[in-house]
């Protein structure tokens, strides 16, 4: 069977965990028999661009990777530069949004406006009821965008869930809460074409949500989608 991480993280976390590496991660990726994974910076609070410098050199060097794009929306300027940079190359696949404050519509639109001409998918952490709904008004919006909820809205996967079946350019990405009710949950309201896999590394072990996706579900279509099928329409794949 097909997968793609669309989220793990490089380098070593802020405030817990082990430093994952590029080796590290491509252990991870056999060890669960994943084709690709999508790598975001763990600097990407500390310093974004240097955090994307770091995965320009990872996707650069090895076809397995492919990158999402940091981009701080406190830095206006800063970040609109690094959507010039880096976004000319396909293997920047989507740009995660980061502040140190709440993402809003208000503290985004400007930035996602200047981002409507490159239009990759749009990556929010999303680990609350509060979160969630920010997003959910941020997507219609920009409703010819595609937005990813990281985390599946934690604890309140409900309302994400609910949010998602109203909104559909939104994606749920199944980080989040270990709850295995969630995912077979998400597959009754919105459909497993919608749901996409994400291993969160190194942030937990890299078997946590495959594990428990393969708990909740036993139709293997539903499996084929979130481990692939979703994310080849959320990038468009070929």
């Amino acid at each position: 069977m097909k997968i793609i991480d669309v989220y793990t993280e490089i380098g070593m976390p802020p405030l817990w965990g082990e430093e994952s590496d590029s080796h590290k991660l491509l252990d991870n990726m056999e060890e669960n028999g994943i084709m690709g994974s999508c790598v975001c910076s763990t600097q990407a609070t500390v310093d974004f661009q240097k955090a994307n410098y770091e995965v320009n050199e990872l996707i650069s060097n090895n076809s397995k990777f492919l990158g999402i794009l940091a981009v701080n929306i406190d830095y206006f300027m800063e970040s609109g530069e690094q959507l010039r940079k880096y976004l000319i190359t396909p293997k920047f696949i989507a740009i995660k949004l980061f502040s140190k404050s709440e993402i809003t519509l208000d503290s985004c639109d400007a930035f996602l406006n200047i981002h409507r001409r490159y239009g990759t998918p749009v990556f929010i952490d999303c680990y609350n009821a509060t979160q969630a709904n920010n997003i959910e008004e941020i997507a219609k919006e920009f409703n010819q965008m595609k937005f990813v909820m990281l985390g599946m809205g934690g604890e309140d996967y409900r309302t994400a869930i609910s949010i998602a079946r109203k909104t559909v350019n939104i994606y749920l990405e199944t980080g989040g809460s270990l709850d295995p009710y969630k995912i077979k949950y998400a597959c009754e309201t919105i459909g497993s074409h919608r749901l996409i896999y994400g291993s969160h590394t190194p942030y937990v072990e890299s078997t946590v949500y495959r594990s428990l996706i393969e708990n909740s579900l036993e139709d293997q279509r539903d499996k084929m989608d979130i481990y692939y099928n979703s994310a080849k329409r959320l990038f468009n794949w070929k």
